[in-house]
């Protein structure tokens, strides 16, 4: 996980591709808290510099590691809605209304 905080914060973005691309191949690395704050920083950190698409696949990543948590949807879907990708911000919505309606009705106010 330190790669990826550091290609980010290093804005070396074919860094972040990799590593990403390297860590949904592997797979094995268990998710736990740690997991999940560096992907939502190393995420927000690319939408607040105008990387959507590397946004969304690390918001996708941490979706896919952590299906019973909204917050990973609700980025996803931020990030499809900045990338242009208007197709897909109903079904992040969804899902992540799917896991936990209470937060996303609260996060969404």
């Amino acid at each position: 996980m330190q790669t990826l905080r550091d290609a980010v914060l290093k804005a070396d973005y074919a860094q972040v591709r990799a590593t990403v691309s390297a860590m949904r191949a592997s797979g094995a690395e268990e998710p736990d808290g740690a997991v999940f704050e560096h992907l939502s920083s190393a995420g927000l950190i690319l939408l607040r510099d105008g990387q959507s698409g590397l946004a969304v696949d690390v918001f996708a990543l941490m979706a896919e590691r952590f299906p019973d948590h909204p917050d990973g949807y609700l980025h996803l879907e931020e990030a499809y809605r900045r990338a242009g990708r208007d197709d897909q911000v109903a079904e992040a919505r969804r899902l992540a209304t799917e896991v936990d309606p209470v937060v996303v009705a609260i996060a969404t106010r």
